[in-house]
């Protein structure tokens, strides 16, 4: 979650869904770099280009990722393909 410090507080910064998308036209922006942690807890990222984002996506969730390269994912290669994939959840 975003969070702004003052005068030495940590205050939790909230967005609505429309906030967000309006955020992504007004300042033309063109790219979002998604971050997540892996079931071990490292850190990881995707970009996406910012017109694939839709409002229903903070609901229903993100398109599926390809998780090969995260661990515990891709280390039974006996599973199908489709345990692969991630689905992202966006915290806003």
């Amino acid at each position: 979650m975003p969070y702004k410090i003052t005068n030495g507080k940590i205050e939790q910064l909230r967005y609505s869904v429309d906030d967000v998308m309006h955020k992504l036209y007004e300042d033309k922006i063109k790219f979002l770099d998604l971050q997540f942690t892996g079931l071990m807890g490292s850190f990881h990222h995707t970009t996406i280009a910012a017109n694939m984002l839709r409002k229903e996506n903070f609901e229903d969730r993100l398109p599926k990722l390809d998780g090969s390269s995260i661990l515990l994912f891709a280390m039974n290669k006996k599973k199908s393909i489709n345990y692969l994939f991630l689905i992202l959840i966006v915290n806003y």
